[in-house]
């Protein structure tokens, strides 16, 4: 694609995140330029892991996020383009705290949550009540394999880095994050508190909501 109106810093920036996924295989991308930010949109892509999500993030400073739309079956990259301008700080919508802990409670107790995972459960229902307030709920399935359980959420509108990386910080116990955007579908694994070695140093700082 004749990208002659981007200039070459953001050229450079939409080069490497098309080498980034190149293992991907054949990847068709657009983009659509503003006066404050590229919107480079990436198809053909069946399925996405979190730490391709980081690779993509950590190509610039200047990447603000990465959006999956898991209905067109995209990814949209949001670049900030290099100018000074003033920045407005936005009044940030908080969902109904009470709701969500409801919420977070219904489900460890409807799933017979074992008392020693309850706070990491609770914290996971209650980000994703969060990520989907005044939208689509999603779905939430739940496995019990051996030592670790296996999550399934779907019926998610789009899929926010942002908003994984915060679900990523949340401790060690989560992992194995995949987002397959043929079927609309976030997957990954919570190992059981107890299976975590105290002795060893997690390499994630843990946060709770």
């Amino acid at each position: 694609m004749d990208m002659k109106n981007v200039e070459n810093e953001d050229k450079t920036i939409i080069y490497n995140i098309l080498h980034t996924l190149s293992e991907s295989g054949e990847i068709v991308f657009s983009y659509k330029i503003f006066p404050k930010s590229i919107f480079l949109t990436l198809s053909k892509l069946q399925a996405l892991t979190y730490d391709m999500l980081e690779k993509i993030h950590m190509v610039s400073e200047r990447i603000e996020n990465i959006t999956m739309n898991l209905r067109k079956k995209s990814v949209v990259v949001l670049i900030k383009r290099q100018m000074n301008t003033k920045i407005t700080i936005r009044k940030r919508e908080v969902c109904d705290k009470r709701m969500a802990e409801a919420s977070a409670s219904h489900f460890v107790y409807k799933n017979n949550i074992r008392k020693e995972d309850k706070r990491v459960f609770t914290a996971i229902i209650k980000h994703f009540f969060a990520w989907t307030w005044k939208s689509v709920a999603c779905h939430i399935e739940l496995e019990k394999v051996g030592d670790h359980y296996k999550v399934q959420v779907t019926s998610l509108m789009e899929i926010d880095y942002k908003k994984l990386r915060t679900l990523d910080q949340m401790g060690p116990w989560i992992r194995d994050m995949q987002i397959d955007l043929e079927s609309a579908v976030l997957s990954f694994e919570v190992s059981r508190t107890e299976t975590i070695n105290d002795s060893q140093q997690p390499n994630k700082k843990t946060k709770y909501n």
